[in-house]
């Protein structure tokens, strides 16, 4: 009867949906239900029979006040009273017919009041069915924790990789060159270093004046590094660009000079482009890096308008593998962590080229490596 549902639902407007209430909803409905069939099977009309049901169940005031007093036998006698089954009895009628358990759209099963009263205990709530585990959730945060995981293990590597990059290159700055103590010509400066901590050193010279490399004998190449001095350098301070005579015999005179081409100095303002080809092949590679770094100082500290150094390196009987370098004065005054200009160009300037940062380990190759571009 969805006139009486209707009817029950107003009746508990305002009413907390509480398991006791929601029992005793269910049980008016079922007694006022059973009221309005009885007065139609005794031949009242259905607008009658629908009425007289209504009036029957006015209000909760009554059941209200029978609730509140705690008394099971009121509430019980108030129910009954809907279903017009209290007489002039001076007692509850305490056996009643069984009424069928009422299942809400819920699911929720509702014991009949009365079955309650009987038995003298509280309706005990069907148990909620178990929670199932979300297994799209918990992939879900496993990858992320994975995801945490990864990300913090590469953080903390690259934090290792900087704390050895920062060792090795303190190690590179403390390594200083013990030079050739022998005098030599021109006011040469091989006597610088004589207090350095050899065993630190990435390039050394020992007592009979042998350049050694990583402790291995040094090649040609690099004892002429070694023996290079400023005074080599002096006759060409202010070298100007344009004086392209000058600029051929300046690069004769650095190391790896004999092999010295295609010399030009037209490439552009402050620009002067070289080739070294026909490098022996007995020349090792990092005796060639150290010579480039050490005669791109030497151009810099003595052509104070160059900005910028081109080189090409060809090894012997291989002229189509070429290896191409830009030096640019800003990189290379960074490295070498001085101005490099004639203020340089005298002992102490050159004992803090050569020893102080040169000679260091790896120091060169750093510097080599950065100027390296692909071929044009």
């Amino acid at each position: 009867m969805n006139e009486l549902r209707m009817y029950v639902e107003h009746l508990f407007e305002g009413k907390v949906l509480t398991p006791e209430n929601i029992e005793l909803k269910e049980e008016i409905y079922g007694n006022l239900v059973a009221r309005y069939e009885d007065l139609i099977a005794e031949g009242v009309s259905e607008e009658e029979a629908l009425e007289h049901t209504k009036q029957s169940m006015s209000s909760l005031d009554e059941i209200d006040e029978d609730m509140a007093s705690d008394d099971p036998s009121t509430i019980s006698s108030a129910a009954a009273q809907a279903e017009g089954a209290a007489q002039a009895d001076s007692f509850v009628q305490t056996e009643e017919s069984t009424q069928p358990d009422v299942t809400l759209a819920d699911g929720t099963k509702v014991i009949p009041v009365s079955d309650v009263e009987v038995s003298g205990e509280q309706a005990v709530p069907e148990p909620q069915p178990e929670k199932t585990l979300d297994t799209g959730k918990v992939l879900k945060y496993g990858l992320i924790a994975f995801a945490l995981i990864v990300l913090l293990g590469i953080g903390a590597k690259l934090m290792l990789g900087c704390v050895d990059d920062a060792a090795e290159r303190g190690e590179d700055q403390a390594s200083v060159v013990q030079v050739d103590p022998s005098p030599s010509p021109q006011g040469s400066s091989n006597s610088q270093g004589a207090d350095a901590n050899a065993a630190d050193n990435a390039i050394t010279v020992d007592e009979n004046g042998r350049a050694w490399m990583e402790g291995e004998p040094g090649d040609e190449l690099l004892a002429a590094v070694v023996g290079a001095t400023y005074s080599d350098a002096t006759p060409y301070v202010d070298t100007k660009l344009e004086d392209a005579a000058t600029v051929e015999t300046l690069l004769h005179t650095l190391p790896l000079g004999d092999l010295a081409t295609d010399i030009d100095v037209t490439k552009g303002s402050g620009v002067l482009s070289l080739a070294y080809r026909e490098v022996p092949e007995a020349y090792d590679g990092d005796s060639v890096d150290v010579t480039l770094a050490y005669n791109v100082a030497v151009l810099f500290s003595t052509m104070p308008l160059v900005n910028e150094i081109q080189v090409t390196v060809a090894e012997q009987g291989e002229p189509m593998d070429e290896s191409y370098y830009v030096f640019t004065r800003d990189d290379v005054q960074g490295a070498y962590g001085v101005m490099l200009s004639r203020e340089m160009v005298n002992e102490s300037g050159w004992r803090q080229i050569k020893d102080d940062h040169l000679y260091a380990r790896k120091f060169a190759e750093r510097l080599v490596e950065k100027a390296e571009r692909e071929w044009r």
